[in-house]
């Protein structure tokens, strides 16, 4: 019998079947690489995510739906590094920005130290404004333009309600706010919460 070698690639996605028109996009997380390597095979510093297009403001000519539906993104997000000219405080808020976006993180553990399951995020959805690199090859983040579902800075961008529907009520968001926990009535009224409820100042 005659055999024929061949040597697999790792993806055996369609040609085409990437991102290369910025603007704003709802996003499903497909995969999480926590060990994302250079074209050289080095590692690089961080973790990158790939993204699956629900929906958008790029339209396609009637307008009716989003022109880069089920197309894939990958967002790299670099380690925070001190040798930055801002200690690497910007890549610490794009990264905090995330986790609050996809409910790795709540508000109230701004400014702790903790602990996330990168492969937690897989299954969440997100909203994000993307930038093309100059050489069509990549999506980045543009900034830190990255928000959950529910935030009302991206009330008007296209979503997919079919997908939003998906989505557990304990991860959704109700005027900014995360949705209370249900709690047994008790005899003796309880001590107000405080909440953080603005990522602005992030």
């Amino acid at each position: 019998m005659n055999t024929y070698g061949f040597d697999a690639p790792a993806s055996a996605d369609a040609g085409g079947s990437f991102l290369s028109t910025p603007g704003w996009y709802h996003f499903l997380i497909i995969e999480v690489n926590d060990s994302p390597k250079k074209g050289d095979g080095g590692l690089l510093d961080g973790f990158k995510v790939t993204c699956n297009v629900l929906d958008g403001s790029p339209r396609s000519d009637d307008g009716k739906q989003c022109s880069e539906v089920d197309k894939h993104c990958g967002i790299m997000f670099f380690s925070p590094s001190m040798s930055a000219r801002d200690g690497g405080e910007f890549a610490r808020k794009k990264i905090a920005r995330f986790f609050l976006a996809t409910n790795l993180m709540k508000a109230d553990q701004l400014g702790n130290k903790i602990d996330v399951n990168l492969q937690d995020a897989i299954g969440e959805q997100f909203v994000a404004k993307i930038d093309i690199t100059e050489d069509g090859r990549y999506c980045e983040l543009s900034f830190a333009e990255i928000y959950h579902i529910d935030d009302a800075k991206v009330r008007d961008i296209p979503k997919s309600t079919d997908e939003i529907a998906h989505i557990p009520p304990e991860n959704r968001l109700t005027n900014g706010r995360a949705a209370a926990p249900k709690r047994k009535a008790k005899p003796k009224p309880q001590p107000a919460v405080a909440v953080i409820d603005d990522i602005d100042d992030i």
